[in-house]
């Protein structure tokens, strides 16, 4: 049998530093290679040399170079794992950090078991994902876009009295004028940008529509649209992102994933919870706790979630139904206790994912005794 050898990989846009572990505490240098075909090739032909002497236990850190590495020698047969930087154990007096101390250290720590891996999509998931996320930075540029031409009409005295970016006010817009060419021009460009934003937000969310009508989507949008303050787009932020819900044993881990449960200083008898830890998936979390704040609402099940109920398989219509009175019921209880609106929101939102998963893994449970 072959003696495992556990190599750390610091993957950079430039080059890739190779490190290894052959016994436990101890871990070296063996190469360096640039992160291109070639240099590929040349790291792809020293783990095969390894390979003839070593079972090889293969692993990088999650980063701006994605996954592309690990599809490739998943190709080749290698074991590789993906590890969340966010999760990686830190010396606090340890003030040197290079590439070549980064490769030892994942080394190191992949052989005594104190890395967490994470979820890594197939390309087509992937790329959906990529859409879902292009999205959320068009409506963040065209947030921003529209910050800029209040701005720059406030600076020079055009205040609209009433509600900003309703028709009124668009109209209002087009026909401003200045006497002052170079003024004129701002307004004119600052206006295309925002057209042409709404344009692409207006494409891209056609596009996420009729992903989420495909047969791999349609069930679990659908399951999750029953729920108030949830459509299609919120939908496919959360299937996109979590991928597979399965993973999780409970609620209890996705909220965690999420970084939506309180975070704890505690030493001896004493016991201090905080803020929410905030590790995880930062546009889920941001979904959860917009969808939360519907349920301030009176729980009655109104004429829309009726439709979108209808539009589920009977056994996913119970869950909805019951989060619609419980979520009602938790946040005036933390209103009541005194709590600010945000916090009770984010209690909710925490509640609400239990309530997803247990939707999700139905689906998902029924999905794996059909394909089996």
């Amino acid at each position: 049998m072959k003696k495992l050898n556990y190599i750390g990989l610091d993957v950079h846009t430039k080059n890739i530093v190779m490190g290894e572990s052959h016994s436990s505490g101890e871990a070296k240098i063996t190469g360096e290679f640039l992160n291109t075909d070639s240099g590929v090739k040349k790291l792809i032909t020293r783990l095969s040399k390894l390979s003839e002497e070593f079972e090889l236990k293969i692993c990088y850190e999650a980063g701006p170079c994605g996954y592309a590495l690990k599809r490739i020698l998943d190709v080749k047969g290698y074991d590789c794992e993906i590890i969340a930087p966010s999760l990686i154990p830190v010396t606090t007096g340890n003030r040197i950090k290079t590439d070549k101390r980064d490769s030892i250290k994942l080394a190191r720590l992949f052989r005594a078991g104190e890395l967490t891996y994470i979820q890594v999509p197939d390309e087509q998931k992937e790329s959906v994902r990529d859409l879902v996320r292009c999205r959320d930075d068009v409506m963040s540029d065209l947030k921003r876009a529209k910050q800029r031409m209040n701005h720059f009409l406030i600076r020079h005295g055009y205040h609209f009295p009433r509600t900003n970016w309703t028709q009124e006010h668009l109209k209002w817009i087009s026909n401003l004028e200045f006497s002052d060419r170079n003024l004129q021009n701002v307004l004119s460009i600052y206006n295309n940008e925002i057209e042409f934003l709404e344009m692409q937000l207006e494409e891209l969310d056609k596009e996420i529509h009729v992903i989420a009508e495909t047969e791999e989507y349609n069930e679990k949008v659908k399951a999750l649209c029953a729920y108030r303050g949830i459509g299609v787009l919120t939908a496919m932020i959360i299937i996109a992102e979590v991928i597979d819900f399965s993973r999780f044993s409970n609620p209890r881990e996705l909220m965690a994933y999420l970084g939506m449960v309180p975070s704890e200083y505690s030493s001896g008898q004493s016991v201090r919870k905080g803020s929410i830890t905030k590790c995880g998936n930062k546009r889920v979390r941001r979904a959860l706790v917009e969808a939360a704040h519907h349920y301030r609402h009176h729980p009655t099940i109104s004429k829309i979630m009726r439709k979108d109920l209808e539009k589920t398989q009977p056994q996913f219509r119970i869950a909805p139904v019951k989060a619609l009175k419980r979520l009602n019921k938790k946040y005036y209880s933390l209103i009541y206790r005194g709590k600010k609106v945000q916090t009770a929101a984010v209690a909710v939102g925490r509640e609400l994912i239990g309530f997803i998963w247990h939707s999700m893994i139905l689906i998902e449970n029924e999905i794996a005794e059909i394909s089996n």
